[in-house]
C-alpha cells in the first residue's frame, strides 16, 4: 500500500511539468539498477539490498526531453535527469536528482537554478553508446558524484534495461 501511494505521488509530481508529459508517449527501457559502491561520504545510506525498479528514458532526438532514469526503493522514488537537453548518458556530464520519500519531495542540489551547472555529475558507460528507438537491451554502469547533495558522497550504479513500446496515443 505505501509503495502504491508512494509511486502515485511521484507520477503526480512528475506529470505535472511539460516534460513528464512528453515523457508518456516516448519510448522507455524498463529493468533493475543497483547501488554496488559507495563513497565513505555517503554514510552507508545508499546500499541497495535487492535490485531497484528501474525505468531509462534516453533522448532520441531534438524533440525528446532530457535523458533521465527512474528508480523505485522500498519507500522512495528517484528521478536522474541530465543536466543539459543534450545526447544521452555515456560519457561525462551533470545532472539533477528528485526524490519522494518518507511524505516528502526533495530537489538536489537544493539550491538548482536551471541557469547553472547543477555542480553534480555523472560518469556513465552506456551500452550500446546510442540508444536508438529500436534498441532492444541497454545497460546503464558509471557514478553519481556529491549524490543527494551530500558533499563527497560518490555511489556506483549498474542497470540493465529493456525496451518497453510507448502507448499509443490517440
Amino acid at each position: 500500500m505505501t509503495r502504491t501511494l508512494l509511486i502515485a505521488a511521484a507520477l503526480t509530481v512528475l506529470a505535472s511539468s511539460t516534460q513528464a508529459v512528453q515523457i508518456l508517449d516516448r519510448f522507455r527501457w524498463d529493468g533493475s539498477m543497483r547501488v554496488t559502491n559507495q563513497s565513505e561520504d555517503c554514510g552507508g545510506l545508499f546500499f541497495s539490498p535487492d535490485n531497484d525498479r528501474a525505468s531509462f528514458y534516453p533522448k532520441l532526438d531534438n524533440d525528446y526531453p532530457s535523458s533521465s532514469f527512474t528508480r523505485m526503493r522500498n519507500g522512495e522514488a528517484e528521478l536522474i535527469q541530465k543536466d543539459s537537453n543534450t545526447g544521452q548518458f555515456n560519457g561525462t556530464g551533470n545532472y539533477i536528482s528528485f526524490t519522494i520519500a518518507g511524505g516528502g519531495f526533495t530537489k538536489a542540489p537544493s539550491d538548482y537554478d536551471e541557469y547553472e551547472s547543477s555542480g553534480q555529475t555523472y560518469n556513465f558507460t552506456q551500452t550500446p553508446a546510442t540508444v536508438a528507438a529500436d534498441t532492444v537491451f541497454v545497460t546503464l554502469t558509471g557514478t553519481l558524484d556529491n549524490y543527494r547533495d551530500i558533499e563527497g558522497c560518490t555511489i556506483t550504479l549498474t542497470g540493465t534495461f529493456v525496451r518497453v513500446d510507448p502507448p499509443q496515443i490517440n
